[in-house]
C-alpha cells in the first residue's frame, strides 16, 4: 500500500481537467466525500456492516453529571448491537457515537 497526499492529487487533477466543469465537480465530490483512513463515521449518519471496528463513545453513571469519552474496539453484529472489548460496570450508561475501520496490521519489512 502506498500513502499519497490526496489533497495534492485532487489539486493536480482539478488543474488537468479544468476545461470540464462536470469532471471538476465529480473530482471534487469524490475527494470531499471519501473518508480518510482515520476518519470517524458518526453512528447517526451511517451504520457499519457486521464486523470489528474501532469505536468512540461516551459513558457515565446515573449519579454523574459529565459524560466521559472513550475509545475501544468492538464488534457490530447482525442485530445492530455493539459488543465492546471492555466490560463496563453495571449501572454505567454507554452511548456509541462513532466508528472507523480497523487499520491494516503492522508487517515487518523482510529486506
Amino acid at each position: 500500500m502506498r500513502l499519497i497526499d490526496a489533497d495534492e492529487l485532487k489539486s493536480r487533477m482539478l488543474d488537468y481537467y479544468s476545461y470540464s466543469w462536470q469532471l471538476h465537480e465529480e473530482i471534487s465530490d469524490f475527494f470531499d466525500n471519501t473518508p480518510t483512513v482515520d476518519q470517524w463515521i458518526p453512528v447517526s449518519k451511517q451504520k457499519p456492516s457486521h464486523d470489528d471496528y474501532i469505536i468512540t463513545g461516551k459513558k457515565k453513571y446515573d449519579f454523574e453529571e459529565e459524560w466521559e469519552y472513550f475509545v475501544d474496539a468492538a464488534f457490530y453484529d447482525q442485530d445492530s448491537n455493539w459488543h465492546t472489548w471492555n466490560d463496563w460496570n453495571e449501572g454505567e450508561e454507554i452511548e456509541i457515537i462513532a466508528w472507523m475501520e480497523l487499520p491494516d496490521p503492522y508487517r515487518e519489512n523482510k529486506n
